[in-house]
C-alpha cells in the first residue's frame, strides 16, 4: 500500500519494480485497463497531461502546415518546457516529438490526397461517398494520434522500461527466433522482462530465452521511441521475415493490428487485442 501511496503522490511508477501495475491489479482485484485509467486520473499525472496538451498545441499546428517538415529542435521553448514538465532532457523530448509529429503529418498527407481526389472527382455520388467515408476515417485517425501526444510523452519520459531491460530486448530480437542461452543474460533483467505485461514479452525453455510472438511485435512497435530515449550504436532493422512471418500478415491499416500497436506503444493491456491465430500466420 505504501508503494501505491507514493504513486498517488508522484504520479510515476517506481522504475525498480518492473510490472508493478500487474501486481497492483492483483492486489486490488481489478483489470490492467481500469488501473491504467486510474493512474491517468492521479492529480500529478492530470496536471502533466493538461500542461503538455497546451504546450503541444502550437507545435502540432505548425507541423501540420503545408510544406516541408521542420523538426522540433531541442533549443525551442516547447522542448524546454516539456523537458521541465517531465523532468527529462530537451534532446530526448524533441526526438519523441518529431516521431509523433511525423506520424501526424503522414496521416494529414493521406487525408489531403483523398480530399483532392474528391474535389476533382467526376464519379457518381455513390462513389464519392467512398471518399467521404475515407476522409472521415482519416480525420478520426488524426484526432486520435493528436490526443495521444501527451500520453506518449508520459509513457516514455515518466514510465519507460529500464535501459537494461530495453537493451536485453534488443539482444533477444537480434538473436533471432533461436533466442539466447539463459547464462548469456542477466537473470534479474530477464525476470523483470517477464513481469512487464505479465509474461507477455519473452518465453523460456530449458535451453533458451526468446522473444514471444507478442514480444517481437512489441519490439518492432516501440523501437523508434526507445531508441529516442536510449540511443544505441548501430542499425536495428525490424524484419518480421527474420522470424518466418510474412509482412502481409501484419497490415498496419488493419483494425486489430492498429489497436495492438497502440497498446504496445502506450503501455496499455495488449492481451485485450492479442489473437495469435490472426496476428502470426506462419509460413
Amino acid at each position: 500500500m505504501n508503494t501505491y501511496r507514493r504513486i498517488e503522490l508522484d504520479g510515476a511508477l517506481p522504475k525498480r519494480r518492473a510490472g508493478i501495475i500487474w501486481d497492483l491489479a492483483g492486489v486490488f482485484h481489478v483489470d490492467h485497463t481500469r488501473l491504467h485509467s486510474a493512474f491517468r486520473r492521479i492529480p500529478a499525472v492530470e496536471t502533466r497531461l493538461r500542461l503538455a496538451t497546451s504546450l503541444l498545441s502550437d507545435v502540432v499546428a505548425q507541423a501540420l502546415k503545408p510544406g516541408a517538415f521542420a523538426p522540433v529542435e531541442d533549443t525551442t521553448a516547447e522542448a524546454h518546457g516539456l523537458a521541465i514538465l517531465f523532468r527529462s532532457r530537451p534532446t530526448v523530448v524533441s526526438r519523441l516529438l518529431n516521431i509523433h509529429l511525423s506520424d501526424l503529418r503522414q496521416i494529414a498527407s493521406q487525408r489531403a490526397q483523398v480530399q483532392a481526389r474528391l474535389d476533382f472527382s467526376t464519379a457518381s455520388h455513390r462513389f464519392n461517398q467512398h471518399y467521404e467515408r475515407e476522409l472521415h476515417n482519416l480525420q478520426g485517425e488524426m484526432d486520435r494520434i493528436q490526443r495521444q501526444g501527451p500520453e506518449l510523452l508520459e509513457q516514455y519520459l515518466t514510465n519507460p522500461m529500464s535501459q537494461q531491460c530495453w537493451q536485453t530486448l534488443v539482444q533477444l530480437y537480434t538473436a533471432g527466433p533461436m533466442g539466447m542461452e539463459p547464462q548469456q543474460l542477466e537473470a534479474s533483467t530477464v525476470a523483470s522482462l517477464e513481469k512487464i505485461f505479465d509474461y507477455y514479452l519473452i518465453e523460456r525453455t530449458l535451453s533458451s530465452v526468446t522473444l514471444s510472438a507478442g514480444g517481437v511485435l512489441f519490439f518492432v512497435d516501440t523501437l523508434p521511441y526507445y531508441r529516442a530515449i536510449y540511443p544505441i550504436q548501430g542499425a536495428i532493422r525490424p524484419d518480421m521475415q527474420h522470424y518466418g512471418w510474412l509482412p502481409s500478415s501484419f497490415p498496419r491499416a488493419s483494425m486489430l493490428r492498429r489497436h495492438l500497436r497502440t497498446a504496445h506503444v502506450l503501455g496499455h493491456d495488449p492481451y485485450f487485442f492479442w489473437n495469435d491465430s490472426r496476428l502470426t500466420n506462419r509460413r
